[in-house]
């Protein structure tokens, strides 16, 4: 990959990151409105399945053989799964604890995840093993959830 492809998929991820705290917030807002967490979380997957929905109208990409998705692994089919316990955990967290201090936590549980899976290369990542910078690293994040907590 170029230096500025890795660059554009820097700030993409950027916008992704800055998205986050207003897409918790909607999603609490929501969660008290219908007064439950998992009516909220159906919700936001059935809004997300309706926009992707219209993106793939859009696009038009061709649909995938029915051989092809018989040949993923059963566990790839659970990313879903684990958006619905991140949006649940976001719309319960974040009216009372704030989005600082959620994604302050949040982002602290992705690294600690991100390294295992770096470590280990689990799910074909590349292999990264843990060092101490990336344990100081992870060690200042947990620190930032105090000094965010505190504050």
């Amino acid at each position: 990959m170029t230096a500025t492809a890795s660059h554009w998929f820097l700030v993409i991820s950027l916008g992704a990151g800055f998205v986050i705290p207003y897409q918790a917030a909607v999603n609490g807002l929501l969660s008290r409105h219908l007064q439950h967490p998992l009516q909220a979380s159906l919700c936001n997957f059935l809004g997300g399945a309706v926009f992707l929905s219209l993106l793939l109208l859009i696009i038009q990409p061709s649909l995938p053989a029915f051989d092809s998705l018989r040949r993923v692994p059963w566990y790839l089919y659970g990313g879903g799964i684990l958006g619905v316990l991140f949006v649940t955990a976001s719309l319960l967290a974040v009216p009372r604890i704030g989005g600082t201090a959620f994604l302050a936590a949040m982002l602290t549980g992705q690294m600690v995840g991100a390294l295992l899976l770096d470590h280990y290369g689990l799910l074909n990542v590349p292999v990264q093993p843990i060092s101490l910078s990336r344990i100081a690293g992870i060690g200042l994040l947990a620190l930032g959830i105090y000094l965010v907590q505190r504050g």
